[in-house]
């Protein structure tokens, strides 16, 4: 790296330069431009020899040119072949894969290195076809020797190509060459240790002796029972086991076993299956499941599902069930709404009649690393992680993030894949809401973002849109609709513009890192801003029309559990924060972060699993009943995990918790009616309409509700705002028609719930 074009006088960030640097995250202290301006002049840092920036020529580092000696090593890679660009997936590598697209529920290298290994046997097969059709044409043709006239006729049988004359040099061959019939002897053993007389003397080892002047060969394969001898020379042990051996062999050739006739009535009453293969079994295992489904259904029964497939896959003598996806596409038409509600894999995911389809954008560095010098110290991920091909706050590992990595975070691939297999799993796919996760969204170039927003767009509908107006248009006439958009961002990159930017993409709802409600462990984590800006942001953002999901974390460093319980207090009663929704995510310990190096070292700790149970237990009991909690633990694998979270089902324990306790949980996931039908098996029978009123964030909000009061039930619900009178947007601004325009909202709105809502009773 040429050194004199980053020497100045003042370090600072190099313009366009943003490679990786392998050694930044071993320095901290200092901000990211003089960090990278240390590492560049380190001579202790092995730099590469090409350069960053440069127009000059390459005349003019000829001081920098390396030995001769290493360029005759680096010519000789090339020219023989590097190991490392032999491997089946070069990491990085974004180039065309042959038959990738037939490997799913894999990771990338995995499914990248099979698909590859295919690919070369699928060549390799049609070489050695194009090799033996070439070597038949010859043989045709006349050419080869004389031992080669079988060949040439049973090629002449198979493969019917047109024939020629024989050639004159091999036409003797047909005429004095009788095709008489092989005479095939009879099978018998080969002249063999294990096969011989026990008397014949070669079976034992004779080393160094002859017999009638020819040489023996000594004995060296396995011998049966050899292992079972002992105090005896290898000559005798081998000739006693050997005989042994034979002895038991031809015991067995002559014995003549008597068949046992095993009455069973049971396997008497079993009518013989025919010889059928493995998929026609498949498809009569499949075909007898929906019978079986359609007749409890007639009858009003409730089946177990599971041990329907086991039962009725050993009847017809298969090993493996078939798959949920496959009895799903078997289902025939008229039967799909009786059957489908019954075979909907995980139901709860569109419980609210909305399919939830997360994607995630390329993978970048975390924008507040330019001013703050770091990222956050508990946040995993990104380009200089341990976990270099994920995105920021990601480990790569996550189901959604499996789904990235294998469409190459194409959002096009990972919008029609995901919809097409919630779709195969039985779930309705006419309204889908889109999350867009992967770091902070509206820090990328504004190019990308519209690329982006565009093609989830044209995913759904299908056309190919020049500009995300255009997208939106066609997406909104489509039959799978897109009703809205969550974007993951930070209070510093959720300004007005990006708020404008939002709105033309047709964003919704806003998921805002909050983290902490305390100043100084805001400051102490390195989140890059202040409390104060996140309250700012929430009103602009309520005024702008968005919902708000605030991100909560904790058991933080320097937060005991007084301190966690008043952070979430503040945070439901303070007129400042008092969001739409919460999404609770408790610290995690994960390599590669400073929060990790910390708890090496000692100076953190994380609670003791019963403690965090009973923390969630006490936050989900403060939740006021207008709040939507989404998820109460990251989606991280649990063997990525040094420390925190031992349980992947925490919510249900802190509702199991909450139950012991005398407790309830009155958020809006918990009282849904779609849920509550999924979980406890009720139905609302006396429902009525409540009306919430609260200040929050600068303005008047109100939540109405049909509820039922006695069951805790949640029917519909409707959110409105007064915004305050300095909002930026002035088609919001305070008007003398305000409460006309509620009020027909609210009964246009809430007569249709209700029609859908008698629907589902009848």
């Amino acid at each position: 790296m040429a050194l004199d074009l980053v020497s100045i006088a003042q370090p600072h960030y190099i313009p366009g330069y943003t490679g990786h640097c392998p050694e930044y995250k071993y320095r901290i202290g200092d901000t990211y431009g003089s960090t990278t301006h240390k590492i560049l002049l380190d001579p202790s840092v092995q730099h590469s020899e090409r350069l960053v920036l440069s127009d000059r020529t390459a005349d003019d580092f000829q001081i920098y040119r390396p030995p001769q000696t290493d360029i005759d090593i680096v010519n000789a890679r090339f020219r023989n072949g590097d190991p490392v660009y032999k491997h089946p997936m070069i990491p990085g590598y974004e180039g065309f894969l042959p038959r990738l697209n037939n490997h799913f529920g894999q990771r990338y290298t995995v499914a990248a290195t099979e698909a590859l290994s295919e690919f070369q046997r699928v060549q390799l097969n049609q070489r050695a076809a194009r090799n033996q059709l070439e070597r038949v044409v010859d043989l045709q043709a006349g050419k080869g020797q004389p031992w080669d006239l079988v060949d040439r006729f049973s090629a002449t049988a198979e493969f019917k190509l047109p024939l020629v004359t024989v050639r004159p040099e091999c036409a003797g061959i047909l005429r004095d060459v009788p095709m008489d019939e092989p005479q095939l002897s009879p099978a018998s053993h080969s002249v063999s240790p294990f096969f011989m007389e026990n008397g014949h003397p070669d079976k034992y080892i004779k080393k160094g002796e002859s017999r009638n002047n020819e040489e023996t060969h000594s004995f060296s394969g396995h011998v049966p029972y050899g292992f079972q001898r002992f105090g005896e020379s290898s000559k005798k042990l081998t000739n006693s086991a050997l005989c042994d051996f034979s002895s038991n062999y031809r015991r067995r050739q002559s014995t003549e076993w008597a068949p046992v006739n095993v009455v069973n009535s049971k396997m008497a009453k079993k009518k013989p299956m025919p010889n059928l293969s493995k998929e026609e079994k498949m498809v009569m295992v499949i075909s007898e499941i929906i019978q079986e489904l359609l007749v409890a259904h007639r009858q009003g029964k409730d089946v177990n599902l599971n041990k329907m497939k086991t039962r009725i896959s050993s009847k017809y003598g298969l090993g493996t069930s078939p798959r949920l996806v496959d009895i799903i596409a078997a289902v025939p038409a008229d039967a799909k709404k009786i059957l489908l509600p019954k075979l909907k894999a995980k139901p709860i995911r569109t419980a609210s009649g909305i399919a939830v389809v997360a994607v995630m954008c390329k993978p970048h560095r975390c924008p507040h690393i330019n001013f703050t010098g770091n990222i956050c110290v508990y946040c995993p991920g990104g380009p200089d992680s341990d976990f270099e091909y994920s995105t920021q706050s990601y480990t790569g590992y996550e189901p959604t993030s499996m789904r990235a990595i294998r469409a190459r975070y194409n959002p096009y691939l990972q919008t029609r894949h995901r919809v097409e297999q919630l779709k195969q799993l039985g779930h309705s796919v006419d309204k889908v809401e889109f999350i867009v996760m992967g770091g902070t969204f509206m820090s990328l170039p504004e190019d990308y973002r519209d690329y982006f927003i565009r093609n989830l767009h044209d995913a759904l509908s299908g056309h190919t849109s020049s500009s995300v107006a255009e997208a939106v248009k066609y997406s909104e006439k489509a039959k799978t609709k897109c009703i809205g958009i969550t974007i993951e961002t930070r209070p510093d990159y959720c300004l007005q513009r990006h708020m404008s930017d939002m709105l033309n993409y047709g964003c919704t709802r806003l998921e805002i890192g909050v983290q902490s409600v305390y100043e100084d462990i805001a400051r102490d984590t390195n989140r890059g801003h202040t409390v104060k800006a996140v309250c700012e942001n929430f009103n602009l953002a309520k005024d702008a029309g968005y919902k708000i999901v605030a991100h909560m974390m904790p058991d933080l460093p320097n937060v005991d559990f007084e301190r966690d319980v008043e952070q979430f207090i503040e945070f439901f009663e303070n007129p400042a924060f008092r969001a739409d929704g919460l999404k609770i995510y408790p610290t995690l310990v994960i390599r590669g972060t400073g929060l990790y190096e910390l708890w090496k070292t000692g100076r953190y700790r994380s609670y003791p699993p019963s403690t965090l149970v009973d923390l969630i237990a006490k936050i989900l009991a403060l939740i006021p009943p207008w709040t939507r909690v989404y998820r109460v633990q990251r989606d991280i694998p649990m063997p990525l995990v040094s420390s925190g979270v031992e349980h992947g089902n925490l919510r249900e324990l802190a509702l199991a918790r909450m139950a012991d306790l005398g407790t309830d949980c009155r958020d809006v996931r918990t009282r849904e009616v779609g849920i509550q039908e999924i979980h406890n098996r009720v139905r609302p029978y006396e429902v009525e309409l409540i009306r919430r009123d609260y200040t929050a964030n600068g303005g008047w909000e109100t939540f109405l509700a049909y509820e039922d009061p006695d069951q805790d039930i949640l029917v519909g619900l409707l959110r409105l705002r007064k915004c305050a009178s300095d909002t930026y947007r002035p088609e919001l601004k305070p008007g003398p028609n305000d409460n006309f325009k509620q009020q027909a909202i609210v009964k246009l709105i809430v007569t249709a719930i209700w029609s859908k809502f008698k629907v589902q009773l009848l």
